[in-house]
């Protein structure tokens, strides 16, 4: 989920570490990047081997078809490990960076099918009883800010792990841009997954491992601390 270009050759010796770990149990898997999109679609997972995946997919239509493995914990602050928020983000100096003042204000979603970028959102304005006179639909989380930006909407909840990796690893990032209104409350975070009847404690303890063989330079990079244990009960919850 969180592969851009500044993290991408940490990400390899991830990667590398988990293959390494579970080739020790006796395991090849085929680890490597794909474009391919799962969705809510579960016709295409018998392809699937391993992969990280968003909350609300996983809630709405993938928990039945995957073994839920474990949570990287990234050390969000205010949440506990493995858990993650949204970062409420508006414009500067448009008069919007007050919840009173954005009553009727148009939302930038990245997805319909996000925790992030939609659930959460929708939460907040509940919450602030904030109405929104409309919504854009991005694709991205990047593709929000730069919508708010632009202009085309007023407001986004962006995840706050790609809010942080923006801020600390891009330069020219968007999110730089835009004015932090508030956070949202703490969800379980975003799980790594592993083809249906997979062996949950090889992959677990695999993964863990390579997480804590990460040299300092790249677990910085990452900014993970270790992986952790979340019930799928409280995946699937409503709130």
């Amino acid at each position: 989920m969180y592969d851009t270009e500044p993290l991408r050759a940490a990400n390899d010796v991830l990667w590398e570490g988990i293959g390494q770990e579970l080739k020790n149990f006796g395991l090849q898997p085929p680890l490597r990047r794909s474009d391919m999109e799962f969705g809510c679609d579960s016709s295409n997972l018998d392809s699937l081997y391993f992969t990280q995946t968003c909350r609300e997919p996983y809630r709405r239509c993938l928990a039945a078809h995957v073994t839920l493995v474990g949570t990287p914990d990234y050390g969000v602050s205010g949440c506990p490990p493995g858990y993650y928020n949204s970062v409420i983000v508006v414009r500067h100096l448009t008069g919007t960076s007050c919840k009173h003042s954005l009553d009727g204000a148009t939302a930038a979603i990245n997805h319909r099918v996000s925790w992030s970028g939609y659930r959460a959102l929708m939460a907040f304005a509940k919450t602030a009883n904030i109405e929104f006179s409309g919504h854009v639909y991005t694709g991205s989380h990047l593709r929000s800010a730069v919508a708010v930006l632009d202009g085309r909407a007023d407001i986004a909840a962006i995840d706050a792990i790609s809010f942080r990796y923006g801020i600390e690893l891009e330069e020219g990032s968007p999110y730089k841009r835009l004015h932090q209104l508030a956070v949202t409350k703490p969800s379980p975070g975003l799980p790594f997954v592993a083809r249906k009847n997979s062996n949950r404690e090889i992959w677990f303890t695999a993964i863990r491992n390579a997480i804590w063989s990460l040299p300092d330079e790249v677990r910085g990079i990452l900014a993970i601390r270790d992986l952790v244990w979340i019930p799928e009960d409280d995946y699937l919850a409503e709130n």
